[in-house]
């Protein structure tokens, strides 16, 4: 055990351990280790009826809600948007399609899909197919009642119809109104057709509001679009069969409606504003002709417009020349300026410019292109033949080149030359026609303006007359951009509750929640569980681990493991307390060999040596450390040593009945001088080993046990014995341990596993530490079987097997 502290000689200063943390755990550093999966299913498994618990709940409240779900069902219509319109006015503008300049910025499907969740759209399905009229609670739907129709003044609130082989009787509130199958009948604001004598004899409708029949169409509506295609199908969703066939058609057929009426009243609002404008513009264009005949008639004007006209269209014309020739100019400038600078480029500027109209028609330029063209042709032949460079014909033919392209140039600039004389000439004649236009008299010009302005209104009339007939032809087309596919014929059909699959994600929900639970009570437990529990809390050895005593053997004792503890290491439901001893009664068993563990671990320590005197406590009550004392001090007696056990608790004494010897005279008779030690001390049935019960209870035992006579007597006992086994009360319920274990060599401190809390453990040693106890270690009890839930194991079954 080379984790327990040295030890020094008995009577020397007793100092802690150095570097002893011994402060309470901290829970935000504790919540930060690591902790793996397997830690987490060992969690699961040791509170698996939190997780069954859990499981059943959310699996019954699932199952409980599915049951309870009410049935839906579900029916569609289907529709598509087509430019009808557009079709029936022959392809012209103005039909009053849903063109907009925000087209490409929008999805077209899409807005109509959001134009059919619009109020107004449900609105119009409610007055189409009468919607507020339904029927009332446990009333049936009867499918002959057709047309119904709900005025907005409606005043009735619910109507009863009764059917008889002659007719049908409508009555709401004290009127009554009868009709003949197949002819119309209104009561109160509501109308309605029955088309046949149905299979029920009455039935009763309620007539709800405007506003909540709209809601109620919306609530369950759900339209969307085919992919890749101008094609949208409308589902509503509902309680009852007939309602989600009649919303889901009354939607289709007002989409159809209202985008038709959106339509005409578009092409209405145009027709109105082209007739507006066109009358104005007649009224201009009356002025506009009078105006004109009132001029020419007064100044007898009959030529000057086609002469004025001529002397323009001739300006046009040269000044289109003109421009012509400037950018041929600029061009081979441009193009000679390259050929001059860049001689190696020269044959592709001159090829770009025997390419220009203009140039490319000079003869004197074609012929010089054609020389050089054969020159280079032929020093490229006589090159590709395999002439050298310097061969006098290809030097010949190279000389000529350059020569033929600069006469080539020359003749360009030469045309060049030619245009800016023609140029000039134009600009002569231009100025020429300018000059008598700007003489012409004043009246022509006026007579011109005054005829240009009869032309702009007249083709400003024309234009309107056209677009305003194309406005009537739209108006006049009843049909608008929405064609219906196919209406529900058969009522909805029952969406599937699924069931089954909603009852396997609660009990998934249900596991995963019992998971959490059982790792949040398994983090809320904050005992000390594991032997590494104490060397991190303690930062002392943990000597053993003591299992469920028992005197079971083999799958016996197995199966003691699986059902709840019916005994402790501390106490007996029989009161025999014999039984504890289990090193006397069952030397075989894994508890025997687990004190004989402790008992090795102690001897084979670095404190061997000067461990002459043993404390034995607790934290608390309960947590055997009386069992512990008692088993550790027969297993030091069974290794052939001279043990004495003296019950130091005067508070609970119970280590007389342990071993089956008279309570009194015992320790306070001794230490209070009214018997000797002989008469105290008692052998038991193990040899070697002798007990001195506690004798009388005091009434003031801490005063007792730290009198100078207490120490006086423990060294005296010491004299005669190998080891002194000290069993004491517990730390946190009197002070006697503490007192004692400043006159012992070590100290062995007992914890429940799963009992004992974190703090009262870290509390404990601190109490001992504070009067310089020497803790050689701890021992782990665990008589619930605490240790293997958490993971750890026994190594002491082999012996206990073997019989």
């Amino acid at each position: 055990m080379s984790d327990l502290v040295p030890f020094s000689a008995r009577g020397s200063s007793r100092t802690p351990p150095e570097n002893l943390d011994l402060q309470a755990p901290d829970d935000q550093k504790s919540a930060t280790e690591f902790v793996g999966v397997r830690e987490y299913f060992g969690m699961v498994r040791r509170h698996w009826y939190v997780v069954l618990g859990i499981l059943f709940v959310s699996t019954a409240y699932t199952a409980n809600q599915t049951m309870k779900e009410r049935p839906y069902y579900r029916a569609s219509s289907t529709v598509r948007l087509v430019d009808s319109r557009r079709a029936i006015a022959g392809g012209m503008a103005g039909s009053g399609g849903t063109e907009s300049q925000f087209s490409g910025m929008s999805d077209p499907i899409e807005s109509q899909i959001q134009v059919l969740m619009s109020r107004a759209v449900a609105s119009v399905a409610v007055d189409l197919k009468g919607l507020r009229l339904i029927p009332a609670e446990g009333q049936a739907f009867v499918e002959e009642v057709t047309d119904i129709k709900v005025a907005d003044s409606a005043t009735a609130t619910s109507i009863a119809l009764s059917f008889s082989q002659a007719g049908y009787t409508i009555r709401s509130g004290d009127r009554t109104v009868s009709a003949i199958y197949g002819v119309p009948a209104a009561i109160d604001g509501v109308s309605l057709t029955v088309s046949k004598q149905p299979a029920t004899a009455s039935t009763v409708f309620d007539v709800v509001s405007k506003e909540s029949a709209v809601g109620h169409a919306l609530g369950g509506f759900s339209p969307s679009s085919r992919s890749k295609t101008d094609i949208l199908d409308l589902s509503y969703t509902g309680s009852e069969p007939w309602e989600a066939k009649r919303i889901a058609n009354a939607m289709a057929e007002a989409f159809q409606v209202q985008n038709a009426q959106n339509a005409q009243q578009i092409s209405r609002r145009r027709r109105r504003f082209l007739e507006d404008q066109l009358r104005q513009t007649d009224s201009m264009l009356s002025g506009a002709s009078g105006a004109y005949t009132s001029y020419r008639s007064g100044r007898q004007v009959f030529s000057s417009a086609a002469r004025a006209g001529a002397q323009e269209a001739g300006i046009i014309q040269i000044d289109t020349k003109r421009s012509e020739l400037d950018a041929e100019k600029r061009t081979a400038t441009s193009l000679i300026a390259q050929a001059k600078a860049s001689p190696q480029n020269m044959s592709g500027s001159l090829r770009v410019l025997i390419s220009q109209p203009g140039i490319g028609s000079n003869p004197v330029v074609q012929q010089l292109y054609g020389q050089l063209t054969q020159y280079e042709k032929a020093r490229d032949d006589l090159l590709t033949a395999g002439q050298a460079p310097s061969n006098p014909d290809v030097v010949a033919l190279s000389s000529l080149i350059p020569a033929t392209a600069s006469k080539m140039i020359d003749a360009v600039e030469s045309h060049i030359q030619s245009i800016d004389a023609q140029i000039q000439a134009m600009d002569r004649q231009r100025a020429t026609g300018a000059t008598a236009i700007s003489a012409a008299p004043a009246i022509e010009a006026r007579e011109m303006q005054l005829n240009q302005r009869v032309q702009s209104v007249q083709s400003t009339a024309d234009q309107l007359r056209t677009e305003l007939q194309q406005a009537k032809m739209a108006e006049a087309v009843e049909a608008g951009q929405v064609e219906i596919v196919q209406l529900s014929e058969s009522p909805g059909y029952q969406i599937p509750t699924k069931g089954r699959r909603k009852l396997v994600i609660g009990m998934i929900v249900g596991l995963m929640l019992g998971c959490g639970a059982a790792v949040l009570v398994d983090g809320l437990n904050n005992s000390i569980r594991r032997r590494s529990d104490i060397e991190r809390l303690l930062k002392v050895p943990g000597l053993a681990v003591i299992p469920r005593l028992s005197t079971s053997n083999g799958a016996g004792n197995r199966m003691m493991r699986a059902l709840p503890s019916l005994k402790s290491n501390n106490k007996s439901p029989s009161g025999k307390h014999e039984e504890d001893l289990v090193t006397v009664t069952d030397v075989r068993s894994a508890g025997a060999e687990a004190y004989r563990t402790l008992r090795t671990n102690l001897m084979f320590s670095q404190a061997v040596q000067a461990l002459r005197s043993l404390v034995v406590t607790s934290a608390g009550p309960g947590e055997g450390k009386t069992t512990t004392s008692a088993n550790l001090a027969v297993s030091f007696a069974q290794q052939g040593m001279r043990i004495l056990l003296i019950d130091c608790d005067l508070r609970r004494a119970r280590l007389h009945k342990v071993f089956g010897v008279p309570r009194e005279p015992g320790l306070s008779d001794l230490v209070l001088g009214y018997k000797d030690e002989d008469a105290v001390t008692r052998p038991t049935s193990v040899p070697g080993l002798y007990v001195i019960a506690s004798g009388q209870l005091p009434p003031n035992p801490a005063e007792l046990l730290g009198g100078e006579g207490m120490r006086r007597t423990l060294n005296s006992l010491m004299e005669g014995y190998d080891l002194v086994v000290v069993d004491t009360p517990p730390l946190l319920a009197a002070s006697d341990a503490a007192i004692l274990a400043t006159l012992v060599d070590g100290v062995v401190i007992v914890l429940r596993a799963g009992q004992t809390e974190s703090s009262a453990a870290v509390q404990s040693m601190q109490q001992l530490n504070a009067v310089g106890a020497r803790v050689v270690g701890a021992v782990l009890n665990d008589p619930d079987m605490q240790v293997p839930r958490y993971g750890a194991y026994y190594r002491y079954e082999y012996s206990s097997a073997e019989s």
